[in-house]
């Protein structure tokens, strides 16, 4: 069985007009955010054995804080340009590419083809993937390569400001 771990960046520092969109920063929400998503993963289990992350500032942030969490070396973490602003198509081909060796893997990227990427895996289920949200779904087959055909089930949909009773 593999699991795919589809992480959004967390809250980032407002747009300056004529400022890069990419060298946005996370803002303090954002940091703690990442920090207690981070701590969800851990206490869940779901460690990934690779992340790809966007390479803006805001993914790059938000990686390396929930990689702190989960003690994942940031050095083994992949920064892809491909993945920032990626269309569900790029997201599919990003997995479709992982070694079958990997078996989590973990996404952090952006909206609006997180949430697009996500709906089409799993069924509608929302219209917005929160800041930091996360939904992780599972499929029972032994490659990625077959990820877009296989069977999957969403496993989990969490986000900062969701509390589990």
């Amino acid at each position: 069985m593999k699991t795919l771990i589809l992480v959004r960046h967390g809250k980032a520092e407002e747009a300056v007009l004529g400022g890069s969109d990419f060298e946005r920063r996370l803002n303090p929400r954002g940091q703690s955010d990442a920090i207690t998503m981070g701590k969800r993963l851990q206490q869940r289990g779901l460690i990934p054995d690779r992340i790809l992350s966007s390479a803006s500032r805001r993914t790059v942030e938000t990686t390396r804080f929930i990689a702190m969490e989960l003690h994942f070396p940031l050095e083994e973490v992949e920064w892809e340009a491909e993945l920032y602003h990626a269309s569900p198509s790029a997201l599919l081909h990003a997995i479709q590419c992982c070694s079958p060796q990997v078996q989590t893997l973990m996404i952090v990227a952006h909206n609006n083809g997180l949430t697009d990427f996500a709906n089409a895996l799993c069924g509608t289920f929302t219209d917005n993937i929160p800041t930091c949200g996360m939904v992780v779904c599972t499929m029972e087959e032994n490659d990625w390569t077959d990820f877009e055909t296989a069977k999957k089930t969403m496993a989990l949909y969490d986000y900062p400001k969701r509390f589990f009773a």
